[in-house]
């Protein structure tokens, strides 16, 4: 049975995640190929994944250890983006037609204000159903999707989330990439602002 490899993943093991203990990080992966099952440690996931639950499909690499095999380098098959997310990313591709037009003189100086404001609510709202999701244990959004709303001007409905809901305050990673947009808007409109 195939559970639809990815070309990325074409060098790896696929799988598919039959037993797991969230409590003590470890479980076992059903291969695709057939045979024995696989041990694996939540060590051996790539950083930056989320939570593995049953069923997941992996990919993963084989390592030999002291007479155990175990699974290393595993990704988690990512999940089709729900169409709220396509929708916001639709909505951000928009926003960014605008803020170029405003930088080129095209658009109303409001036209990015409103953008802001628009993607700032849709950001909101995405980290207010991620938190939703992470207390009911449920599929989470990726912090990349996040990142993506924050970058196309929603980082301040981020800040807003964040510091309202207390969510992902927590994740250094998550902050640094933050406070990276945060600059680069900053920078642009500093720039703009000097030599228009």
């Amino acid at each position: 049975m195939s559970w639809g490899r990815d070309t990325a993943d074409s060098s790896k093991q696929a799988g598919r995640l039959l037993k797991w203990n969230d409590g003590r990080g470890f479980g076992f992966i059903l291969p695709e190929a057939g045979g024995d099952t696989v041990f694996v440690h939540i060590s051996g996931f790539l950083p930056g994944a989320r939570r593995p639950k049953e069923g997941d499909v992996v990919y993963y690499d084989i390592e030999h250890e002291q007479r155990r095999t175990k699974a290393v380098n595993v990704r988690i098959k990512a999940l089709p983006l729900p169409d709220t997310v396509k929708v916001a990313y639709g909505v951000g591709l928009l926003w960014l037609a605008i803020f170029f037009l405003f930088l080129a003189g095209v658009v109303e100086p409001a036209l990015p204000i409103i953008g802001y404001l628009v993607m700032s609510i849709v950001t909101f709202g995405f980290y207010y159903a991620d938190k939703k999701r992470a207390e009911t244990n449920r599929w989470r959004i990726t912090g990349t999707s996040l990142h993506v709303l924050e970058a196309v001007g929603g980082w301040p409905g981020a800040v807003l989330a964040m510091a309202m809901l207390r969510h992902l305050t927590r994740k250094r990673e998550h902050l640094t990439m933050l406070c990276a947009i945060i600059a680069i808007h900053v920078a642009v409109w500093v720039v703009w602002y000097l030599f228009t």
